[in-house]
């Protein structure tokens, strides 16, 4: 009965720092999606000015 106790202790622990892992990439993933939306927002920023810029002088 130990050994089935001691492989269920094992399993959990593996499920536990499983769990670790995935919420930590989780995490790193929102970070690098709210980063790429500030960038599509910056980018989109710029190409509006660019095109300001452009009508400003007649060229595009």
């Amino acid at each position: 009965m130990s050994h089935d106790a001691d492989l269920a202790q094992k399993n959990l622990i593996k499920e536990t720092r499983g769990g670790y892992e995935n919420e930590k990439i989780f995490r790193q993933l929102e970070k690098l999606v709210s980063r790429m939306e500030s960038m599509q927002q910056a980018t989109a920023e710029l190409q509006k000015d660019i095109q300001a810029i452009k009508d400003h002088l007649g060229i595009g």
